[in-house]
């Protein structure tokens, strides 16, 4: 699994072999109980807010941000991804 995508793991421990029907139909249940509570202006403010952060890292210490991306691409991605997201610039001779 790579980083450029949310995911959400779920562990259940100590269920009885007896009960592991209802774990998805509890587990769905609670989901949605939870969705209609969701602040969608507070998720808003939150990204907002991590999104100035990296800006701000990224002005302050670039070489810090350079290095994270392509270390993440080394560990997470595949060849064809890395040239997606750094694109090599071509020079003119």
């Amino acid at each position: 699994m790579e980083n450029s995508r949310t995911t959400f793991y779920f562990e259940f421990e100590a269920v009885p072999d007896r009960d592991l029907k209802r774990v998805l139909p509890t587990m769905k249940k609670t989901l949605t109980s939870q969705v209609k509570k969701f602040d969608i202006n507070r998720m808003h403010d939150v990204i907002q807010k991590n999104y100035q952060e990296e800006l701000s890292s990224m002005e302050n210490t670039p070489h810090n941000s350079i290095a994270y991306a392509i270390i993440g691409d080394f560990l997470y991605g595949s060849d064809e991804k890395v040239k997606v997201r750094l694109p090599q610039t071509r020079y003119l001779p």
